[in-house]
């Protein structure tokens, strides 16, 4: 049953790009999660780069950034910091910062769910 007071926002057809991913140890990050994703890339020591497989739409921006693991202590104070899109190649670069505020790789049993928001039709 439809709500009597749907969601709304200030622009209409927004698209939420979900996706969970799981830590490397210094590797690219697996894609448990996320349709319409290529990859996600290691470019360096907690950076990384996620590519589109096809175009997402204008981009809106990062909507959220979740940190999870078997051992929930590992990723106590991460944060997550992205650069701005290139909608030429589809990509968005991001990076993972530890509590000491040094870039780290998410290891095997740390997982990251982002919520990447685009919408269907340009401004």
């Amino acid at each position: 049953m439809a709500s009597a007071h749907p969601a709304k926002a200030n622009r209409p057809h927004v698209v939420d790009h979900i996706m969970r991913l799981q830590g490397g140890n210094g590797a690219d990050l697996t894609i448990e999660e996320g349709s319409f994703i290529k990859s996600v890339a290691r470019t360096g020591e907690g950076a990384y780069r996620i590519t589109w497989q096809q175009d997402p739409g204008q981009f809106l921006g990062p909507k959220s950034a979740t940190f999870s693991s078997a051992t929930m202590a590992d990723t106590k104070g991460h944060t997550v910091t992205f650069d701005t899109y290139d909608a030429t190649n589809l990509q968005l670069d991001f990076s993972v910062w530890d509590s000491a505020f040094a870039a780290d790789d998410l290891l095997v049993n740390e997982y990251l769910t982002l919520t990447i928001s685009f919408s269907e039709h340009g401004y």
